[in-house]
């Protein structure tokens, strides 16, 4: 979550050092030279070297901002069983990741194939430099799955079914309130405040979801 974290500063270069995503959703960081690309193996470096700026920055946040420890409490949230769903198909959770105005939010993912099923368009995307394309008729697939399955892994703090006559909708719940496929993360601290909060309350929501439904569910081993 450190593209909230404008405006950090290097104390060994006196380099203002600002973070954003790029034009086709790469994370950058900006030198005295401009901005530069910066993969995801290396931001986390950064992020865990104690000898990175981007790292202090992290730390100085958590230390002194009043919502700081709601980013300690979301990294541990981020790995947990409720933070993970099954999916259609590995093409899925591909596009979800590299769709520029989707960005990896589930709610964003719902709108962008319902938006391709009505316009009765195709997805297509990049992936590690290969363009990619997901053809309607798997979106509709898809669409249908999401249908089916919402409630059988209690997805319902992420999207809502609307039945209009004969067509089924589904529609994508903002994690910040003006989150949309045009405006997919945030802009502002105070919009990656309501964010965290927000991806926390629904973890632990399905959390709840997830214990309450299954909690007779008994796996036999061996």
């Amino acid at each position: 979550m450190c593209f909230g974290l404008h405006g950090c500063f290097n104390e060994n270069d006196n380099i203002s050092t600002a973070y954003r995503f790029g034009e086709k959703g790469q994370f950058e960081y900006r030198t005295c030279y401009g901005y530069t690309r910066i993969g995801k193996k290396k931001h986390v470096r950064k992020i865990l070297g104690k000898d990175y700026t981007c790292h202090k920055a992290v730390q100085k946040f958590i230390r002194e901002d009043k919502n700081g420890k709601d980013i300690v409490q979301f990294s541990s949230l981020c790995h947990c069983v409720a933070n993970f769903m099954p999916c259609p198909d590995r093409n899925f959770n591909e596009a979800k990741g590299c769709l520029n105005d989707v960005r990896d939010y589930l709610p964003l993912m719902v709108d962008k194939i319902q938006e391709c099923i009505d316009t009765k368009s195709n997805l297509e995307y990049v992936y590690d430099k290969q363009n990619k394309f997901i053809p309607n008729s798997k979106l509709n697939d898809w669409h249908n799955w999401l249908v089916e399955n919402r409630e059988k892994y209690c997805l319902e703090p992420y999207y809502y079914i609307k039945k209009e006559n004969d067509e089924t909708r589904i529609i994508g719940i903002p994690i910040f309130k003006a989150q949309s496929l045009k405006n997919p993360v945030p802009k502002s601290k105070g919009e990656v405040d309501e964010c965290i909060n927000e991806i926390i309350k629904r973890i632990r929501c399905r959390a709840n979801l997830i214990v309450h439904k299954y909690q007779d569910f008994k796996v036999n081993v061996g």
